[in-house]
Parts: C-alpha cells; structure tokens; sequence
C-alpha cells in the first residue's frame, strides 16, 4: 500500500481551502484520509501544519505529492524566518539588590 501526503480540497466554489492528509495513494483526492496534519488556504496563504504528524509519517515511507512538497518547504523556510528573529527581552529600569538578613539570635536563657 503506497501512503501518499497530499491536499483534499475543502470550500466554495471558487473559494478553495486545503487539507493536508495522509491517504492511501490508490484512494481519490476527497476520498477517506487516513489523518489530517494540516490545512492550508491559498487566498489567505496561510496555513498550519503539524510538523511531528508530518515527520513521523513521511519517516514510515509516506511520499509527499509535489505540491504538498512545495507548500511544506515554503511553510518550514517560513517558520525558520520567525525563530531566527530576535526575540525582544525586557529590560528592567533599575536593578534590583537583595540583601541577606542576618539571622536572627537564639538565645537558650
């Protein structure tokens, strides 16, 4: 059995909105899906994909279908983009000093 990674379309006419399944290959496009990893809407170009769902599939031998292969690679380039910029880190105005307090006296009278 050949699994297949590819898109079923969802939507309106004229309106298409994807999702990214698992499939067996001999299956048609909006046939039953074995799971769902993603989704992805081409007017907005957006989208989310679940990138454990994904590698673990294609690491049981799942092949990606060319334009499931080109959406991924542009969505992990992307997500690549926004772990690389600098996160901003919050900067306190006036450092903040503890100082210890002695302890305290015991006195067995």
């Amino acid at each position: 059995m050949v699994v297949k990674i590819r898109f079923q379309r969802y939507g309106a006419p004229k309106k298409p909105f994807y999702r990214l399944v698992v499939i067996d290959g001999r299956k048609k496009r909006d046939g039953k899906s074995i799971d769902v990893i993603g989704f992805y809407d081409p007017r907005k170009k957006s989208g989310q994909i679940d990138t454990a769902k994904l590698d673990l599939w294609v690491s049981k031998g799942a092949q990606l279908s060319q334009t499931a292969y080109s959406v991924v690679k542009k969505w992990k380039k992307q997500q690549q983009k926004t772990v690389d910029a600098p996160a901003a880190v919050p900067v306190p105005e006036k450092p903040v000093v503890v100082t210890p307090e002695p302890p305290a006296s015991t006195s067995n009278a």
